[in-house]
């Protein structure tokens, strides 16, 4: 798997449209949950280091999967209903 530091333009931007679309299809009923810290610029973003997380302002958020969701999405990237 490639790394957001690996990701072109593009490949960033199609990463970003695959966890929107796994968000539309997650149950949420059946979801795992978890609530994380993240950099405010791109909640996907994880694996900082110490130095850098404690310069940059973070929110903390929840994420959620499903067994086929292919990982954790942003409760942001959920659809309104």
């Amino acid at each position: 798997m490639e790394t957001k530091k690996e990701m072109d333009a593009d490949r960033l931007d199609e990463f970003h449209n695959g966890r929107k679309a796994a968000a539309a299809n997650i149950d949420i009923e059946t979801c795992e949950i978890r609530r994380l810290y993240v950099p405010e610029f791109d909640p996907y973003l994880r694996g900082l280091s110490e130095d850098l997380a404690t310069r940059i302002d973070l929110s903390k958020d929840l994420f959620l999967r499903s067994p086929d969701s292919g990982g954790w999405v942003w409760e942001r990237d959920l659809p309104e209903a």
